[in-house]
C-alpha cells in the first residue's frame, strides 16, 4: 500500500556552479515602474522630476536585462545512444541577491513550475542569498523517444514530443535530442493529447482571439483587443508553428514570466530565445506527439531511473493511483530488460510519488547488468 511516511529528502549526482555574473532583476522592473508612476501622480515641482528620471532609468535597465536573455546559451544537447534513456544532469547555483525562482529559472533554461518542485522550501519570491537552488536539469526521456524504430522501418529524421505534466518539450533530430519548459493549457482550457504534424510556419505573426478568449476576458474584468499585429504587444511574440488543422500553436510569448505553467488557452508557449531554436529546427511535415506523461521510467548505467511528476488535474488521479502506476511501470521495464522485480525498491517510487519533484532517482537496488550491456 501507499504510504506517505517513508524517509527524508535527498539530492544526488550534484555539482556546484558559483561565481556567476550579476544580472539585473528584470522580474521586478515592471512592478517598479508602477510605483513610481503612482507616486508621479502623488508629487508635484521639484521632486516629479527626480521620479521620472528615475521611471526613465528603470525602463532602460529593464531593456537591457530583456535583450540579455537572448545571447544565453542554449541547453546542452543530447546525443540519444539507444541504451541510456536519461540525458542531462541536474545540479546546483547560489542565488544572488536580486533573485527571484522566476529569474533563476529563465536563466538556466527551466520552467518556474519545474524549478518550484525541485526546491520545495525555497520561497518563489524572496529566496534566502545564502541558500542553493537546484537546477532540475536531467531528464527521463518520454516513452516515444525511447522506442526503437521497428525492424526494417526508417527511424524519424525530426520527432518532437509535448509532455503535458511535465511542462516540456522535447526535439529530437538527427539522433540528437534538445528540451525545453513549455506554458500549456491552464484548467478550463486544456491543452489535449494529439499525434499531428507541422502543417504551418510564421514569423511575425498577427493574431486574431477567437471570440471564447475574448468572452472569458470580458468575464474576469480584462479587455483584450480583437487582432493583434506583429511587435512586442502580440501574445504570439514573433514565432508561430501550427499544430495539424487545429487552432493550437507552438509559439513565442509576450509574457515570458508565464512559461513553466499551465496558463495559457490551450497553446504551447515557450521562452522567445527558445522558440527561435525550435522554429529553425522543426519543419512543416514533421510529426509533433503530445502525451500526459506524470510518470517516466529510464535506464541509466544499469540502473533503472524514475520521474515523477504532478498528475494533471484533469486525470483525476490520487497517489495511490499514482504510485500503482509507477510501480507498473517499473516492473514492465524490468521484465522487457529481463531483470528480477527482486531488484526494484518500492521504498524509493513511494518516495518519489510522494514528493513529486520531477528530479529523477534510481528505483533499483545495486547496480544492473543488462543483457545489451
Amino acid at each position: 500500500m501507499f504510504n506517505k511516511n517513508n524517509g527524508l529528502k535527498s539530492m544526488s549526482g550534484t555539482s556546484t556552479i558559483g561565481n556567476i555574473k550579476p544580472r539585473i532583476d528584470l522580474r521586478a522592473a515592471p512592478l517598479i515602474r508602477h510605483l513610481v508612476d503612482t507616486r508621479l501622480a502623488q508629487t508635484s515641482g521639484g521632486m516629479k522630476l527626480r521620479f521620472l528620471l528615475l521611471s526613465i532609468l528603470i525602463v532602460a535597465l529593464s531593456t537591457a536585462a530583456m535583450s540579455s536573455f537572448a545571447a544565453l546559451p542554449q541547453i546542452d544537447q543530447q546525443r540519444f545512444d539507444g541504451i541510456d534513456e536519461v540525458i542531462g544532469k541536474s545540479y546546483q547555483v547560489s542565488i544572488r541577491p536580486e533573485d527571484t525562482l522566476h529569474t533563476v529559472a529563465r536563466r538556466f533554461h527551466t520552467g518556474l513550475e519545474e524549478i518550484r518542485l525541485a526546491n520545495p522550501t525555497v520561497d518563489t519570491w524572496l529566496p534566502d542569498v545564502k541558500s542553493q537552488v537546484t537546477i532540475p536539469s536531467q531528464f527521463v526521456l518520454p516513452a516515444l523517444l525511447r522506442e526503437k524504430a521497428a525492424e526494417g522501418a526508417e527511424p524519424a529524421n525530426t520527432l518532437a514530443v509535448i509532455n503535458l505534466p511535465e511542462l516540456r518539450l522535447y526535439l529530437k533530430r538527427n539522433g540528437v535530442v534538445t528540451t525545453y519548459p513549455i506554458s500549456v493549457g491552464r484548467p478550463g482550457w486544456p491543452t489535449p493529447s494529439m499525434d499531428t504534424r507541422v502543417t504551418q510556419k510564421r514569423v511575425n505573426p498577427s493574431w486574431r482571439p477567437p471570440a471564447s478568449i475574448i468572452e472569458a476576458a470580458k468575464q474576469q474584468g480584462e479587455t483584450i483587443a480583437p487582432l493583434y499585429l506583429p511587435g512586442p504587444s502580440n501574445p504570439l511574440g514573433k514565432y508561430a508553428i501550427r499544430l495539424g488543422q487545429t487552432a493550437y500553436l507552438i509559439h513565442g510569448t509576450n509574457k515570458p514570466s508565464g512559461v513553466g505553467l499551465r496558463a495559457s488557452h490551450g497553446c504551447i508557449r515557450m521562452y522567445p530565445e527558445h522558440v527561435e531554436v525550435v522554429f529553425g529546427r522543426l519543419f512543416e511535415g514533421d510529426r509533433v506527439v503530445v502525451v500526459d506523461e506524470p510518470i517516466k521510467v529510464g535506464w541509466l548505467n544499469g540502473e533503472l531511473m524514475m520521474e515523477v511528476h504532478p498528475a494533471l488535474q484533469e486525470a483525476g488521479m490520487n497517489d495511490q493511483q499514482l504510485y500503482e502506476q509507477a510501480l507498473d511501470l517499473a516492473r514492465e521495464a524490468l521484465a522487457e530488460a529481463g531483470v528480477s522485480t527482486s531488484k526494484l525498491d518500492e521504498g524509493d517510487i513511494i518516495k518519489l510519488v510522494t514528493e513529486q519533484t520531477g528530479v529523477p532517482s534510481a528505483v533499483t537496488r545495486n547496480g544492473i547488468r543488462l543483457p545489451n550491456g
